[in-house]
């Protein structure tokens, strides 16, 4: 699954805490090691995960002292994601990339604005039509997009049975095969956003006439992968923070038309799914299956009962999502519109989001699988029946093998030594 949401400038902590960021350049090396620290970020590589890195073709049009596949430097993110500034400038004498980022006030600050301009104390109904009105209105200075591409949660689930099984092997080429179908899909993108468009694109027609869309020399990213979610439970994720500027023909750096990605989304989740799926199989051999409601498919003989158990911010989701649509009938008298919705459905994620904890990532999620070794166990036991029912494994044999008996005595601890389909003797 693909989720795009827009980050204003200042907002990179996440991006650096909740994945490794390697440690500051200079002579900050001896500074306090708080969680901002260069200690932070050598521990969050120490947890596990990967560090950020580099990504896209359009670095070196930016003149950016970077290279794909490069791992990232924390100061160097807040300055290029957070202040869209060349890092090699400093805070006192920035030098931006492109147009210095606008500064709009936050919501509540413009009702409150717009309510002491009212003449006398307003309504209720004309409080309510100045928040609408203030809440519809959503310019605001976006520095980067952050990409979500989430593995279905068989992937995940599946992944995490594997390291209960010690399968340490097969567990680190199902990741990686989920990292592999994120480059093949930011890469799909990157040919297709850097574009950005300069003039008046809507309203009456200016001196100067309607807008024009330009081609940009490519995108910059930093991908970031995760294991777990919030709750640490399996989550195979990765956030692809993608740089709101471009570079055009003629060396002006600007911003990238970001409505121009909804009629990109589908395509671009539909290539990391596809790739997913064909790189897992061809790492470990499972079959699949479609869920139910279409949206994607899952591997076969993953239980729907232990997805579940490792989705418990789905339900918290959802039901901040019913408590904020019945507030709003109670407010409003009728029932949110789309765009209402949106919003609401935004707002029940941040409302329901913790801190990420301490151990967050790899050490989280083997203490989940260690709570439900059991479980993961029958997973990987079903999956091998499911996949011995479906497609050689790995492409390497055309006649059945038992997969049932390989990985049942492989992956839930008796390491014979051999691989599936041959011989254990």
């Amino acid at each position: 699954m693909l989720r795009i949401n827009t980050v204003g400038a200042g907002a990179v902590e996440y991006l650096l805490r909740g994945s490794g960021c390697a440690a500051h350049r200079g002579p900050e090396q001896g500074a306090e090691q708080g969680t901002d620290g260069p200690g932070y970020y050598a521990a969050a590589v120490e947890h596990g995960e990967p560090e950020g890195r580099w990504f896209g073709s359009g670095i070196v049009a930016l003149g950016l002292p970077f290279a794909a596949g490069e791992a990232v430097v924390a100061e160097d993110v807040r300055a290029v994601f957070g202040q869209l500034r060349r890092p090699e400038s400093s805070e006192e004498d920035p030098v931006y990339l492109g147009n210095r980022p606008r500064k709009y006030r936050a919501v509540e600050e413009r009702v409150e604005r717009a309510i002491r301009r009212e003449a006398g104390v307003p309504a209720e109904e004309r409080v309510e039509e100045i928040r609408r009105a203030a809440e519809a209105d959503t310019r605001r200075s976006v520095a980067y997009y952050d990409w979500t591409f989430s593995a279905p949660k068989s992937v995940s689930v599946f992944y995490a049975a594997l390291l209960a099984a010690g399968a340490d092997g097969e567990a680190a080429a199902v990741r990686a095969a989920h990292d592999r179908a994120v480059e093949t899909a930011v890469s799909f993108a990157d040919e297709r956003v850097a574009v950005t468009r300069t003039g008046r694109h809507s309203g009456p027609r200016s001196r100067a006439g309607m807008g024009t869309f330009e081609r940009g020399q490519g995108t910059t990213w930093t991908l970031w992968g995760h294991s777990t979610n919030r709750e640490d439970e399996p989550q195979l994720h990765t956030h692809g923070a993608l740089l709101n500027r471009t570079a055009t023909a003629d060396g002006r750096i600007t911003a990238l038309d970001g409505a121009s990605f909804r009629g990109l989304k589908q395509a671009v989740d539909a290539v990391y799914q596809q790739a997913l799926e064909q790189l897992v199989t061809a790492a470990v051999g499972v079959a699949w299956r479609e869920r139910p409601d279409g949206h994607a498919r899952e591997i076969a003989g993953v239980d729907q009962a232990l997805m579940d158990a490792a989705s418990t911010r789905t339900g918290q989701v959802d039901a901040r999502i019913a408590a904020l649509v019945e507030e709003f009938r109670s407010r409003t008298g009728r029932a949110p519109s789309a765009a209402a919705m949106h919003r609401i459905a935004r707002m029940a994620v941040l409302d329901t989001r913790a801190p990420k904890s301490a151990d967050a990532g790899p050490q989280a999620l083997r203490r989940w699988a260690r709570a439900h070794s059991r479980e993961l166990q029958g997973a990987l036991s079903d999956a091998a029946e499911a996949a011995a029912q479906g497609q050689p494994v790995r492409g390497e044999r055309a006649e059945p093998v038992d997969r049932r008996s390989c990985w049942g005595r492989r992956w839930s601890g008796s390491r014979a030594g051999t691989r599936c389909g041959t011989s254990g003797t």
